[in-house]
């Protein structure tokens, strides 16, 4: 019997072994990284329904009476439904608020950060054509993991 053959053999086994760990390592990290936690995009959301009514109002597609007459979901290329079932949306012209949908008031709570049942909101100012246009966008959509 050669004793000096079957260290080889031994040696390879470590090796075997160490890939092993390592492959079974990569695999439940790629799990945990997918579906560790639930992923909140409300602030996101917020931000480009806001920067697409914006971009609505400086394009000349919507002005303020279509906004009072609530005809501007067409040119803005927004859908009422969704809009009013999972956003916060209000348009002012000026002072006058010339549209509004959900409530805006949840986004002035000092607590709505931290609690996923109030909307996450952001606030834009700008002026066009010598009026200011404050909108208020809000997401209340509700955060969800992928399993469990």
């Amino acid at each position: 019997m050669n004793k000096r053959a079957s260290l080889g053999e031994q040696s390879m086994g470590v090796v075997f072994i160490f890939f092993l760990a390592l492959i079974s390592i990569g695999i439940a990290g790629g799990i945990y990284v997918f579906y560790g936690s639930g992923v909140d995009a409300r602030a996101i959301d917020a931000q480009q329904l806001a920067a697409q009514v914006r971009e609505c109002i400086e394009s000349g597609a919507a002005n303020s009476q279509m906004f009072q007459t609530e005809l501007f979901f067409e040119p803005c290329r927004l859908e009422e439904n969704i809009l009013s079932e999972y956003y916060t949306l209000q348009v002012k012209e000026g002072a006058q608020k010339i549209y509004s949908i959900g409530n805006p008031e949840a986004c002035r709570f000092t607590g709505t950060s931290e609690n996923t049942a109030f909307p996450r909101c952001t606030g834009i100012t700008f002026i066009h054509t010598g009026t200011q246009y404050e909108i208020i966008a809000g997401s209340s959509q509700k955060p969800r993991k992928v399993s469990g």
